[in-house]
Order: C-alpha cells, then structure tokens, then sequence
C-alpha cells in the first residue's frame, strides 16, 4: 500500500501525510511497527519511475493461495479448503495448476 500511496502522490508533503495515516490504519490493526517502517522506507528509497514501473509475474503456478473469511467457529481450516476444491476445477488454468501439485 505504501508503494501504491508513493507511486500516486507527487508532492512529497502529501505522500508524507498519506503514509502516516496508512502507518495509523494498520497500528490500528494490529501490524507489526517494524515491518510497516520497514516497508516504507524502503519504498520512499525508490524513485517514482521504479515505484510505476510494473514487474513481470512468474507465469508458473507454483502457490494457490486459499483464501477465506475468518470465523472463529471454524476449527478445521483444511476440511473448508477440501470442500471448495472443486471451484478449482472449472478453470482450465486452474485445473493444470492443482495437477502439477
């Protein structure tokens, strides 16, 4: 979020402002301070044509990420991921993915 915030506002007293509100949002979730002074220092130390510059994907599918809504009353995370496994199936590109694990 940081990189997006740096890529999109130019005037640096804004983006300033803006990474100290989203650095205030995620204090207020529960994130770890380090990791999110880390995360934009090392984003503000790029300049704005690397921060716009897109980055060219892994076209191998090695993770599948699963991914759902917490509820405390699940206690079996792996019997929900079980039961949608089907979804994946219906993708082609899915399909080929689930095969090569």
């Amino acid at each position: 979020m940081a990189r997006r915030i740096c890529a999109i506002v130019i005037q640096n007293e804004l983006r300033e402002v803006r990474l100290m509100e989203l650095k205030y949002v995620l204090i207020n979730q529960k994130y770890p301070v380090k990791l999110m002074e880390d995360g934009i220092r090392k984003t503000t130390d790029l300049n704005i044509q690397q921060l716009r510059q897109s980055t060219q994907k892994n076209a191998e599918c090695k993770i599948i990420p699963f991914v759902t809504t917490y509820d405390p009353r699940t206690t079996n995370v792996f019997n929900v991921a079980k039961e949608n496994l089907s979804i994946l199936f219906q993708s082609e590109g899915l399909k080929e993915c689930v095969k090569k694990i």
